[in-house]
C-alpha cells in the first residue's frame, strides 16, 4: 500500500524489525507478570502512580511508608499478616519490576513512533494501525491496574476475571503487533489453501486464545494446586467438584474443578482440531502439511507441559514455561493463519513490491 509508506521512509523491514523487538518485550512482559503472579506479589504497590512510581522507595522512611499501606489490605491481615520488612521487599520487586517493564514497553513504542510520524515516514493506514497498537499498550496498562484495584478491599486476591482480562489484552496486543510485523517484513510468500483449511486454522487461532483465556482461570483461582493426578482428576473422569452446589452456569467459570477440567477438555479438543488440519492437508498441500506438522508438534508439547506443570502441583518454573509455550504457539498459529490469507499477507508491501496474486496460483513456496 503506497499511501503506508512513504518514498524518504527506511525499508520496511526496519519498521518490522522494530515490532518483532515489541513481540519479545511482550513475551517478556507475560513472562514477569507470570512470574509476578506466582510469587503473591501482585498486590505489594497499592497505589498506581504511572509517573512517580517508576521510582523505588529512596529511603528507610518511604520503605517503612509503601509497608504501611500494605497492611491496610486484606492479602496482609488474613494471609501474610507477620510478615517482615524484608520479606515485603522480595514480593514489591516483582511488581515494581512488572510495572516498570510495562513503562519501558510504553516508550519503546511511542518515541519512535512519535519520530516517524512527525517526519512522515509513516503514514495513512499504516500510521494508525501504529498507534492503535500504542492505545493497546496504555489500555493494557489500565487493565493491569483495575485488575489489582479487585484485590485491595474485599478479596485477599485479584478478581480471576479482570487476571484473564489482562492476560487476553497482552495477547491480544502481541498478536496485532505480529501480524503487522509479518505484512512489513514480506518475506512469507502467501500460500493457496483451500475454504475449509483457512476455517480450521481460523477455529485453531480462536481455540487456542480460549484456552489461554482458561489458563487465566486456572492461575487466577489457583486452580493448579489441586488436582493432581492424569488422566484422571482425583480418580473421576467428570470431577464431582464441577458444580458447587446445584448445576450452575456459572460455576464452570467460577469452581476450582470446572475451569480445570474445562482447561484439560479443551486442550483434547485443540489437539483433534490439529489432527484434522494435518490430515486435510497432507497430500496436496506440502508447504501446509509443514506448518500443520508443527502446529500439532507444539499443542502435543504445550499439552505435555501443562500436564507435568498440574502434576507437580505449579513449580514456579514449570508455570512460567507452560505460560511461554502458549504465547509460542499463539504465534505459530497466527503465522500459519497469516500465511493463507493474502489480504493481511500483502497490504504493506514496500511500493515498488509486485502485486500479491490472489488466485489459485498463488505461490505454495514454504
Amino acid at each position: 500500500m503506497t499511501e503506508s509508506l512513504s518514498p524518504q521512509t527506511p525499508r520496511p523491514r526496519l519498521i518490522a524489525g522494530w515490532l518483532f523487538g515489541l513481540c519479545a518485550l511482550i513475551a517478556l512482559m507475560v513472562t514477569v507478570g507470570g512470574a509476578t503472579r506466582l510469587t503473591d506479589s501482585g498486590l505489594s504497590i497499592t497505589e498506581w502512580d504511572p509517573i512517580m512510581g517508576a521510582l523505588p522507595p529512596l529511603s528507610e522512611a518511604g520503605w517503612q511508608d509503601l509497608f504501611e499501606k500494605y497492611k491496610q489490605i486484606p492479602e496482609y491481615t488474613l494471609v501474610n499478616a507477620g510478615m517482615t520488612l524484608a520479606q515485603f521487599e522480595e514480593i514489591f520487586w516483582w511488581e515494581w519490576g512488572h510495572r516498570n517493564l510495562g513503562r519501558f514497553i510504553g516508550l519503546y513504542v511511542a518515541l519512535p513512533l512519535l519520530w516517524w510520524s512527525l517526519r512522515g515516514t509513516v503514514s495513512g493506514p499504516l500510521r494508525w494501525r501504529l498507534w492503535g497498537l500504542f492505545a493497546l499498550v496504555g489500555l493494557q496498562g489500565a487493565i493491569g491496574w483495575f485488575m489489582v484495584a479487585s484485590g485491595l478491599s474485599d478479596r485477599v486476591d485479584v478478581s480471576h476475571f479482570r487476571l484473564a482480562l489482562h492476560l487476553a489484552t497482552a495477547f491480544l496486543l502481541f498478536g496485532l503487533t505480529l501480524l503487522q510485523a509479518l505484512s512489513l517484513w514480506g518475506a512469507l510468500q502467501p500460500i493457496a489453501a483451500p475454504r475449509p483449511v483457512r476455517v480450521g486454522l481460523s477455529v485453531l487461532m480462536g481455540g487456542v486464545f480460549l484456552q489461554i483465556i482458561f489458563g487465566a482461570f486456572v492461575a487466577g483461582l489457583r486452580a493448579g494446586k489441586t488436582y493432581n493426578t492424569w488422566p484422571l482428576m482425583d480418580g473421576e473422569v467428570f470431577p464431582r467438584g464441577y458444580f458447587v452446589g446445584s448445576p450452575d452456569f456459572g460455576d464452570t467459570v467460577n469452581s476450582i474443578a470446572a475451569v480445570q477440567f474445562n482447561h484439560r477438555l479443551l486442550a483434547y479438543v485443540l489437539t483433534g482440531v490439529a489432527i484434522w488440519l494435518l490430515v486435510a492437508v497432507w497430500r496436496e498441500h506440502s508447504s501446509l502439511r509443514r506448518w500443520s506438522a508443527l502446529i500439532l508438534a507444539g499443542i502435543v508439547l504445550q499439552m505435555g507441559l501443562g500436564i507435568w506443570t498440574v502434576v507437580m502441583a505449579v513449580p514456579m518454573a514449570l508455570g512460567l514455561l507452560h505460560q511461554l509455550a502458549a504465547l509460542c504457539l499463539f504465534g505459530l498459529v497466527l503465522t500459519a493463519w497469516y500465511r493463507v490469507n493474502p489480504a493481511w499477507a500483502g497490504r504493506d508491501r514496500a511500493p515498488q513490491s509486485s502485486p500479491v496474486p490472489t488466485s489459485p496460483t498463488m505461490s505454495t513456496a514454504a
